[in-house]
């Protein structure tokens, strides 16, 4: 049996540690080639890296990720009754973003990175001649973010643990009908559809959104999940103001 093999062998044996620690030494750590422990004396080969397989994914392919949690987060159940072509604009918008930047992004700046790319978004389509409200643009950024921050390399690559604790939670009829339940009357707008939620009342959502999230020892935008995964015989009931806002006004999205 060769050295190769019989180092391999070793390894897996537990006679000499896979993660490149001295056996008699643990503060000393080596990544290539045979070393020698400076305090010991024992000649060894570190084990092979702890990323798995010792894999790295290319840029080719993590571009590819993010085509595909672009396309799967922004279905077309999530902008229903938005302007044809609107979904395809706002996947394509999310494809491009630069998750690189947010490697390096302040976390107090957070706030002000999402809303100008609410509004970049918001822009975009209004070029166009698509659907530019912010109620849609909000979400799809929204569930894009929550999508790729728990994608393994993506999360992985771009750092976004680091954000997971400040991403919003997608507004949409059924987060605000579940918001609202938990919540004394009256200190939450009325929901008349994702194309005409305000910024302010978005804000409101938020706030108790992270309100909720705080008591139960998790994260606002898995709320998301928590209330999504209920029966469907849980879906909201419009209020009779709902009734009226829906008689009155088309192509309202949930």
């Amino acid at each position: 049996m060769g050295s190769m093999q019989a180092w391999k062998a070793r390894s897996r044996e537990g006679r000499w540690p896979i993660n490149g620690e001295c056996p008699k030494n643990t503060e000393s750590r080596f990544r290539w080639g045979v070393r020698r422990c400076s305090v010991c004396r024992i000649s060894f080969r570190p084990g092979p890296s702890k990323e798995p397989y010792g894999m790295s994914v290319s840029a080719e392919i993590l571009a590819y990720m993010q085509s595909r949690v672009a396309n799967a987060s922004v279905s077309a159940s999530a902008l229903r009754g938005s302007k044809k072509g609107t979904i395809d604009a706002v996947r394509c918008f999310l494809r491009g973003l630069k998750l690189e930047s947010l490697k390096a992004l302040p976390l107090p700046g957070f706030e002000r990175w999402h809303a100008k790319l609410v509004d970049s978004l918001m822009k975009t389509l209004s070029r166009k001649g698509l659907s530019p409200e912010y109620g849609r643009c909000v979400k799809a950024v929204n569930l894009f973010l929550r999508d790729a921050t728990c994608h393994h390399h993506l999360r992985q690559v771009y750092h976004l643990d680091r954000l997971e604790h400040l991403l919003h939670i997608p507004v949409d009829e059924k987060v605000a009908y579940e918001l609202q339940s938990l919540t004394p009357p009256g200190v939450l707008p009325g929901w008349t559809g994702v194309m005409y939620l305000t910024k302010i009342n978005y804000n409101k959502y938020q706030k108790r959104a992270q309100e909720i999230a705080t008591i139960r020892h998790t994260f606002r935008v898995f709320l998301d999940d928590e209330f999504w995964s209920r029966p469907k015989s849980d879906r909201p009931t419009p209020t009779s103001s709902t009734k009226r806002s829906h008689a009155t006004r088309r192509d309202v999205s949930p």
